[in-house]
């Protein structure tokens, strides 16, 4: 909104660039999202009102959900055994997307390792003891 460029790339939409605003009821092809509860990751994809929730430890999808018929997600229809057709592919697809979040998350790590840092806010991190002085803890104290 202030004009300043983003650094890297990012996945999603702009909620507020005028060149990419979307029709009134026009929907994203795809939404994904992630949850970590106790200790378990897991990634929602919703197509076309339909919600896979995907197991990342397993590799596999655990849960669908028709979001037109069942917004409160009541009834898991994997377990009812419906759009079998559709899990290899959707599997795949929020895989690949992990990939790419992954790849992502990479080259901003770069990006980041490489900043750089004036001497004078380098000291006050050091003295602040957020950066080790080099080889300060190299060796063994001797008491």
């Amino acid at each position: 909104m202030i004009g300043a460029e983003f650094p890297y790339e990012v996945d999603g939409l702009s909620l507020v660039s005028p060149g990419k605003k979307r029709k009134a009821g026009q929907k994203r092809e795809k939404i994904y999202s992630e949850e970590y509860m106790k200790g378990f990751p897991k990634v929602a994809m919703i197509q076309k009102d339909i919600k896979y929730i995907y197991h990342v430890p397993e590799g596999r999808i655990v849960e669908v959900y028709d979001l037109t018929e069942d917004d409160g997600e009541q009834n898991n229809l994997k377990i009812v055994g419906q759009f079998p057709d559709s899990y290899t592919h959707m599997e795949k697809e929020i895989q690949d997307w992990l990939i790419s979040k992954e790849r992502l998350r990479n080259k901003i790590s770069k990006k980041r390792d490489q900043a750089e840092i004036d001497p004078r806010t380098l000291e006050q991190l050091k003295s602040l003891g957020y950066i080790q002085h080099e080889g300060e803890y190299d060796q063994p104290s001797h008491q």
